[in-house]
């Protein structure tokens, strides 16, 4: 039986493991290279950042500051994850164009590399945040695994969208600045610096943004709450979907990536 290209890369991506995990270790480095505080340095100006609006709009919103600083504070640094993995994955392809050229290696281990590369940089910015959380009395509890689970699910969702994305700027490079736009604009409708309890009857306008739901799957358990059931449910449904429709794709146009980058 023959076997898809996506399978076939896929089992060559696992062999060339040492390549994605070290590659993804070096430009992350690479990205801080000259900075005293180095892979801590966006971490640390992240959390400040979170602290001072968390702080600020406390005040004006008339939030209690205890429960709304952790809120946007893991808010800002989750959302932050999700929208690299979306603008960058836009980019997986034609940002590698040389390495592609010139490197015979499987595509998906560009893939890879982004994925760690992003998690590698998550985990840095988590480390912070638990300082602030235990600051403001949050006891962790086993709900941290929800939170693990949930980058996990997120990640797996970065997988498909680098794909899709990732080819489909190959043939329409504005793609890339509309994404990062499209990004900003959705930043505002989804709540990662208020609740929609704060928007009242209109606040149920979020059940339409599926952004909500990866973002409650990692914020809610590392901030104390339950997670809501349909948040599992939607977001596994869309991961399933878009790594079926990311398979055909690639099956598709696995061969014309070289000569597109």
């Amino acid at each position: 039986m023959l076997k898809s290209k996506f399978a076939i890369d896929f089992q060559q991506s696992i062999k060339e493991r040492e390549f994605w995990l070290t590659l993804a270790w070096v430009e992350l480095k690479r990205s801080y290279s000259g900075t005293r505080l180095g892979v801590f340095w966006r971490p640390l100006s992240a959390t400040i950042v979170g602290l001072t609006l968390g702080v600020v709009y406390s005040i004006i919103l008339q939030q209690p500051a205890g429960e709304y600083v952790p809120y946007v504070i893991t808010g800002l640094v989750v959302w932050t994850f999700i929208s690299q993995l979306i603008i960058e994955g836009g980019k997986i392809f034609y940002a590698n164009a040389s390495q592609i050229k010139e490197v015979p290696l499987s595509y998906l281990s560009y893939v890879y590399k982004y994925l760690i590369r992003n998690s590698i940089s998550l985990l840095f910015s988590f480390l912070p945040v638990v300082i602030v959380l235990t600051y403001f009395g949050h006891i962790f509890d086993s709900r941290i695994f929800q939170t693990l689970f949930g980058v996990f699910l997120v990640s797996l969702n970065g997988f498909w969208v680098s794909i899709i994305l990732g080819i489909a700027t190959l043939y329409l490079k504005d793609l890339t600045e509309f994404t990062a736009n499209f990004m900003r604009l959705v930043f505002f409708i989804t709540p990662v610096l208020w609740t929609p309890e704060m928007a009242g009857a209109k606040g149920a306008i979020v059940v339409y943004n599926p952004l909500y739901y990866y973002l409650d799957i990692i914020r809610s358990p590392l901030i104390g709450h339950d997670i809501n059931t349909h948040s599992y449910l939607i977001t596994s449904s869309i991961t399933v979907v878009g790594i079926v429709i990311s398979y055909f794709i690639y099956n598709r146009s696995r061969d014309k990536i070289s000569f597109l980058v």
